[in-house]
């Protein structure tokens, strides 16, 4: 019996062993990507190509190609005195075109500074001024955040903090403020519904009284509501209270975007204040939240990152030191193999195969690859179990339309996606490339495989992966 009994132990055991090789079989560790030299590494971007990367800090650097080489950009930018190019932003479908934030003199107004945008279409070779409205706020007239409609691109979304929220709808031209029902106008973090642009959140840091917060926009921003509760209220801190001070960043699952992160800086006691970081999370688009801190440290610090796998949205990485979830922030593991624990500019996940994660420190940029292992492919559970394509939203349109498709299945397709005309004739290719199972969406802006735009009328756009094929009609009206 005691003989039987070992060899059951022992079995368990190597069995044990086993199921954790498998778990971490992809593996790897942080390594150096970023360019020789990038002072105060404040934000990082990834274009659609997944290759391109735009990195922002006292300079501006890009890499074309995933960041085997650097381009600094820095010199392409009108000359100004010392300044933090602080946030960056690159067009959802059109690598080329990316948007910079900073601060600095208004063009032709040399005793001005204020909040600054600058925007280049040429993939970085020029730049030009798009901040035509955004307010001078001497001491803190930065841009902080930008965010981009993935539905409507020439719409933007700008941070700026003691100022709120400002928004173009003509890709940077004019900028007007949208901040009504915004109690703090201390603007660090914005992000868009990518199923709804007409849903956005923002979250702010606080001051004097503490009063970081997050609100609620449902009509693209023309009016918000604070959406906290369940997190601990912002006020002076007494000796047993527990009060927020900060809410920054705010990270969203963009399968179910009704999931959200967001860190939270919380403050114990009277002074010396004790003050850490935590991450609280809502499942029902902010109408509560719940902290799901289960395995963090205590990290001491006001300033962390956030990030959510857009391949395995149940994975949410936590900065700094790296911190990972698998399971929805119920618990977190350590991450940091390799990675210093120091202040993060921005934390991503580039939505590749295998995996890749990119992580700014103040001066280097960091990456981590899976290996080819079994967290280097999707989880079969969120795969969808059946191909299906959208109809292009919006439509009729006049600029831009998008289009949203998923594939099924274990094994890729090759996918092609195609605008047709009226006639049947072949007007332009959005998709020739081999694709694994997962949601897409394609942009056409109403031009053919030239770059010519074409006349309005009826199209039809058409996917093919494998043995499925769809065909819809939309309607182009310049």
């Amino acid at each position: 019996m005691k003989k039987t009994i070992l060899v059951s132990i022992c079995l368990m055991v190597i069995i044990l062993l086993s199921l954790t090789s498998l778990v971490y079989a992809g593996e790897g560790e942080w390594t150096v990507v970023g360019p020789p030299s990038c002072d105060g590494l404040a934000d990082v971007a990834l274009g659609p190509d997944t290759l391109t990367i735009y990195i922002t800090g006292i300079q501006v650097y890009k890499s074309p190609d995933g960041g085997q080489s650097w381009i600094d950009l820095t010199d392409r930018f009108p000359p100004l005195s010392y300044r933090t190019f602080r946030c960056v932003a690159i067009h959802p479908h059109d690598p080329k075109t990316v948007y910079v934030g900073t601060w600095g003199l208004v063009p032709n107004n040399p005793n001005e500074s204020q909040a600054i945008i600058y925007k280049t279409t040429d993939a970085g070779s020029t730049w030009v001024y798009a901040g035509s409205g955004l307010p001078a706020c001497p001491g803190h007239d930065e841009v902080r955040a930008i965010a981009i409609d993935p539905f409507h691109p020439d719409t933007i979304y700008a941070g700026v903090p003691f100022a709120g929220v400002y928004k173009s709808t003509d890709g940077g031209q004019h900028w007007v403020p949208k901040v009504n029902g915004l109690s703090c106008l201390n603007i660090v973090s914005i992000v868009i519904d990518p199923k709804n642009s007409q849903v956005i959140y923002v979250a702010g840091r606080g001051w004097d009284p503490c009063s970081g917060d997050v609100f609620k926009s449902v009509d693209g921003g023309e009016s918000w509501v604070e959406v906290d509760s369940g997190i601990p209220p912002p006020s002076w801190p007494t000796a047993d209270d527990t009060v927020r001070e900060n809410i920054e960043p705010l990270a969203i699952n963009p399968v179910n975007p009704n999931i959200l992160y967001a860190g939270v800086g919380l403050v114990v006691g009277e002074p010396p204040y004790a003050t850490w970081t935590t991450v609280y999370k809502t499942v029902n688009g902010a109408k509560s939240w719940a902290k799901v801190d289960s395995g963090l440290p205590l990290v001491r610090t006001p300033y962390i990152k956030l990030a959510v796998d857009p391949r395995h949205p149940d994975t949410v990485y936590f900065a700094p030191p790296c911190y990972r979830s698998t399971n929805g922030g119920q618990s977190w593991e350590w991450f940091s193999k390799g990675l210093p624990s120091i202040s993060m500019g921005q934390l991503l996940v580039a939505p590749t195969n295998p995996t890749k994660i990119f992580a700014a420190t103040s001066s280097n940029l960091w990456s981590y690859t899976y290996k080819n292992g079994i967290e280097g492919n999707p989880s079969l559970d969120l795969l969808p179990r059946q191909p299906s394509l959208s109809q292009n939203y919006p439509n009729p349109f006049n600029s831009n339309t998008a289009i949203s498709y998923q594939l099924s299945g274990i094994r890729p397709h090759y996918t092609t996606f195609k605008v047709y005309n009226i006639l049947g004739q072949e007007v332009r290719t959005l998709v020739d490339a081999q694709k694994e199972a997962g949601s897409y969406r394609v942009c056409w802006d109403g031009t053919d495989d030239r770059g010519k735009s074409v006349a309005s009328g009826i199209y039809f756009y058409r996917i093919k992966a494998g043995e499925y094929s769809q065909i819809r009609k939309m309607v182009l009206l310049r």
